[in-house]
């Protein structure tokens, strides 16, 4: 155990976090209340869209959304490097998965010139994987002329911006996430951003047949992401929340704790993930949550500053030490989270580096989406994703969040820093 260890996540919650679900509780408002509504108004409006609605996570939202726009058995074109759920919700529905390799500076899919002759294609889904935003243009171009729909996969992308507009107004649908370690949390849930009044009443439909998770459930995630806020000091993490998130990833007890909170602790490292759509993720965003969000919505601008700034501090410190994301003419990150790499380096060596300075990282994605479980029937060939392999291999997201003070983020440049410089002299940008 460590006696001062960086937590590399902290949940974004208000202070009187506490007081906003003892006062659900009191109301009984847990399942029922305005708060929802207030919710979703909320977030088109900053977005930028005239409707949004929520669900019970990202991936079932987004999973609605494809159901929405796909045909069984068309194609949807995918990044090759993204977390397990954005491929998921296409698989449930039964689309056909085109790959394409990503760029290394924003880990967005790059735009391959040989998508014009793929046949069938039902949408292209833009991932702005770890909050950063790539370019968009050729892709934006190609679906317009080709009247291909553009899904925003935008779950940890809130705040960020291209050529002036927000990410979630950009294509036809965008879907965010309000999981623990995203920008804006409500513990779990999803919301869908649209300007498609017949998208909007077809999702609204699904939502209204929908029940609510169990209330002692909802509140009791609720209060436990809470106490990560409230044990995020270095001082106290490593002693407390540390040791049991560790717990939760080991194989005994991860199935055990993935039925009490709703997910799969292992799902971000061995790439695997349930054949259909879990039960509860067919339940509703329920008021106690949306209050929850609701409250750090009200200080969006200020939690999307703060990411910036810190983002732009770390840049600073870490220049020609190692790879990190840079903005490109017109489009501003949101910096979701921070990742780095060090050419040649594994992230499992860096991993236990950090770990030893007293920093906690995350090595979110060890593995390319082609060569995932669910996938393996396509016979997809690594060699096509060269960059999405570099990235599984090398990349390390460093401790990102707004509980970081200056001495944190000092303490993360100096280990980068005092990395092996023999190791270091490999170190250059592409």
């Amino acid at each position: 155990m460590h006696s001062r260890l960086i937590p590399y996540t902290v949940p974004q919650l208000e202070q009187n976090t506490p007081f906003i679900i003892l006062r659900d509780i009191l109301r009984g408002d847990i399942k029922n209340g305005d708060s929802v509504k207030r919710l979703e108004t909320f977030f088109a409006e900053y977005v930028g869209t005239k409707y949004a609605i929520s669900f019970a996570s990202a991936r079932a939202a987004l999973f609605y959304t494809y159901r929405f726009f796909f045909k069984c058995g068309q194609k949807i074109i995918l990044p090759s490097y993204t977390c397990i759920p954005a491929i998921d919700s296409g698989r449930w529905e039964g689309l056909i998965p085109h790959f394409l390799d990503i760029d290394l500076n924003s880990y967005n899919p790059k735009f391959d010139e040989r998508v014009r002759d793929v046949a069938d294609i039902g949408a292209i889904s833009l991932s702005y994987l770890y909050g950063l935003i790539g370019e968009l243009n050729p892709f934006i171009e190609y679906a317009t002329k080709a009247g291909i729909p553009i899904i925003e996969d935008a779950a940890i992308a809130l705040g960020g911006t291209y050529q002036g507009k927000k990410v979630g107004s950009i294509g036809d649908a965008a879907v965010f996430s309000l999981q623990e370690s995203k920008i804006i949390t409500a513990w779990r849930g999803g919301i869908v951003t649209t300007n498609n009044k017949e998208l909007y009443t077809f999702l609204m439909a699904i939502r209204e047949k929908q029940c609510f998770l169990p209330s002692p459930k909802l509140v009791f995630n609720l209060s436990f992401s809470f106490k990560r806020k409230l044990f995020s000091w270095p001082h106290i993490y490593g002693l407390t929340m540390y040791p049991l998130k560790k717990l939760m990833t080991t194989k005994k007890l991860a199935p055990f704790l993935g039925q009490i909170m709703n997910f799969n602790p292992l799902e971000s490292i061995d790439g695997r993930s349930p054949t259909l759509m879990p039960t509860t993720d067919q339940s509703r965003l329920s008021n106690i949550q949306a209050s929850v969000a609701l409250e750090s919505m009200k200080h969006v601008n200020i939690i999307t500053r703060k990411r910036r700034n810190l983002a732009r501090m770390l840049s600073e410190e870490l220049d020609g030490k190692a790879i990190f994301p840079e903005e490109h003419d017109g489009a501003k990150h949101a910096y979701g989270r921070f990742p780095i790499r060090i050419p040649g380096e594994n992230k499992f060596k860096l991993y236990s580096y950090f770990l030893r300075r007293g920093i906690e990282t995350s090595v979110n994605y060890p593995y390319i989406c082609p060569e995932t479980t669910f996938m393996t029937k396509y016979n997809f060939n690594a060699k096509n994703y060269p960059n999405a392999s570099i990235a599984s291999q090398e990349t390390i997201l460093l401790p990102f969040h707004t509980a970081l003070g200056e001495e944190d983020i000092n303490i993360i440049a100096d280990a980068v820093r005092q990395y092996p410089k023999k190791r270091m002299t490999r170190c250059s940008r592409k």
